[in-house]
C-alpha cells in the first residue's frame, strides 16, 4: 500500500482556486469533460424526403461543431475518410455522420466529393503532426502577441478547438507555479493552463541514432516518454517535463539512482547557483514521491507527479524532472533498471 501523500493542485479546492485565477485574467474557466472531448452535435431528425449519401474528403480537412464560424474545431481527418451526409446542404458545410466515432459533425463541402460506402470494418489511419497537438480546455482561449496578459489580443478560440504548439516559452505566471506559455504556428501565444493534450496514438519519431536494447526516449515538445526495446516501442506515457527556465536537460543519460519513496525539497537546489527568481520558484517540499529514477547528479529524475492536475500532463510544469502519472511511473520503475539509457531531445 502506498503511503498517504499530501494533495497539492490536484485537490478540488486548489483546482477551483487555480481556475478562478484564470477567470480573473480573462482566460475563462475549465468545464468538466471539455478537457477530454468536445460535445457532438445532436443526431439529425429523420426525413422521408432525403436519402443519406457517402462522401470522401480529397484532402486532409477539419470536422466542425457548427455550420459556420465560430465553431469548435474537432480536429483534422485524413484524406479519403468516409462520411455520411445526413441532411440537405444549407451553407458552406455538410452535416455528416462520422462512422468511426459514431458521432455527428460538419465538414466543409468544398473538401469532399461523392463516393460509395466504406469497406466493412474500415477506420481512418491515425493523424500525426510534427508539433504538439491539444485542445482548448477553457470556454475561450485568448491568443496574444506575446506571452503576457498585457500583450494585445490577436484572436480567441472557443473551448474544444484543436490546436498545435511549436514551442513552450516562459511568460506571465497567471496561476502560481505555472509560467509556461504555448507558441502556436502563427506566432501567437496562449497560456498553457488553458490547454490539454490530445494523447498521441503512436510515438513521435525517435532519434536516428539511439541505443540498442532497452532505452527510454523523451520528447520535450510532444511531452511523451516512450520505452523502447531496440526500435520497437513498448510503452508510451504522457509526461510533464521542465518548465521554461527549468528545462529538462537534453542528451543521452542513464538511470543512476533509484528511490522508491522520495522526499523532494527545492532548498536542495541552492547548490546549482540559481538566481533570485529561480529560488523563489523552487519553494516546494514534497513527501512520498514514488518510483523516482534519477538520470543525472543534478536531481533530474523520472517520478510520480501526484500534485499536478491530471489534465495538465502533457505540458511542461516541473523543475527539470520528468513527471508521470502514478501508473506510468510504476511501469517505468518495473521495466527499467540501473544503467538504462535515457535519451532526451527537444522535439
Amino acid at each position: 500500500m502506498s503511503p498517504a501523500r499530501p494533495q497539492g493542485l490536484s485537490t478540488r479546492l486548489d483546482r477551483r482556486r487555480a481556475l478562478a485565477v484564470l477567470a480573473a485574467a480573462g482566460l475563462g474557466m475549465v468545464r468538466p469533460g471539455l478537457a477530454r472531448a468536445a460535445s457532438a452535435p445532436p443526431a439529425p431528425a429523420s426525413s422521408p424526403t432525403f436519402t443519406p449519401w457517402w462522401v470522401q474528403n480529397f484532402r486532409d480537412t477539419h470536422l466542425w461543431s457548427g455550420p459556420t464560424d465560430p465553431a469548435v474545431d474537432y480536429g483534422v481527418i485524413p484524406q479519403w475518410s468516409y462520411l455520411l451526409v445526413v441532411r440537405p446542404q444549407d451553407g458552406p458545410r455538410l452535416y455528416v455522420y462520422v462512422p468511426w466515432t459514431k458521432n455527428y459533425a460538419y465538414v466543409d463541402a468544398a473538401s469532399v466529393g461523392p463516393s460509395g460506402a466504406p469497406p466493412p470494418g474500415w477506420t481512418p489511419p491515425p493523424m500525426s503532426s510534427p508539433n504538439w497537438l491539444g485542445r482548448v480546455a477553457v470556454d475561450t482561449l485568448i491568443l496574444r502577441t506575446a506571452p503576457t496578459t498585457r500583450a494585445p489580443i490577436v484572436r480567441t478560440l472557443p473551448g474544444g478547438t484543436r490546436i498545435e504548439v511549436v514551442a513552450w516559452v516562459a511568460g506571465d505566471e497567471v496561476v502560481k507555479g505555472n509560467w509556461t506559455w504555448a507558441r502556436l504556428p502563427d506566432g501567437t501565444y496562449g497560456y498553457s493552463a488553458a490547454l490539454t493534450i490530445v494523447p498521441p496514438e503512436k510515438p513521435p519519431p525517435p532519434p536516428a541514432n539511439h541505443p540498442s536494447g532497452r532505452w527510454i526516449d523523451i520528447n520535450l515538445l510532444h511531452q511523451v516518454a516512450v520505452a523502447y526495446e531496440d526500435q520497437r516501442p513498448v510503452h508510451l506515457a504522457v509526461v510533464s517535463t521542465g518548465s521554461p527556465g527549468w528545462e529538462t536537460p537534453t542528451g543521452t543519460f542513464q538511470i543512476l539512482r533509484r528511490v522508491a519513496d522520495e522526499t523532494m525539497r527545492g532548498s536542495t537546489l541552492t547548490r546549482l547557483g540559481l538566481d533570485a527568481l529561480q529560488l523563489a520558484r523552487a519553494d516546494y517540499d514534497l513527501a512520498h514521491v514514488l518510483y523516482t529514477q534519477y538520470f543525472d547528479w543534478l536531481g533530474d529524475a523520472l517520478h510520480d507527479n501526484y500534485w499536478l492536475p491530471d489534465y495538465q500532463f502533457g505540458i511542461p510544469r516541473s523543475h527539470g524532472c520528468v513527471g508521470m502519472r502514478l501508473a506510468d511511473a510504476k511501469w517505468f520503475w518495473d521495466w527499467a533498471d540501473y544503467g538504462t539509457p535515457v535519451v532526451i531531445h527537444p522535439r
